[in-house]
């Protein structure tokens, strides 16, 4: 079965230990977001924000090669 992208966000930020706001500090993005987006829920983004958003914070973790080969960056509304 196949993760969602919030999923392996989720799992990589808790592995290395860092909280929700740490993310925040780091990334400048809002906690509000960061939680959607572990949730993947991102239905009231627009694509770019959706997939700028979801690729800094993965670029944050070292894992965007991982999430950019996930479902939410092959759909044809993100590129």
């Amino acid at each position: 079965m196949k993760r969602l992208f919030g999923e392996i966000l989720r799992l990589k930020r808790e592995k290395i230990n860092l909280s929700i706001e740490e993310i925040n500090l780091n990334t400048k993005i809002s906690k509000h977001i960061l939680r959607k987006i572990e949730d993947s829920d991102c239905s009231d983004l627009s694509s770019f924000q959706k997939k700028y958003f979801i690729k800094k914070y993965a670029e944050f973790l070292g894992i965007d090669n991982e999430i950019e080969s996930t479902e939410i960056f092959k759909k044809e509304d993100l590129m």
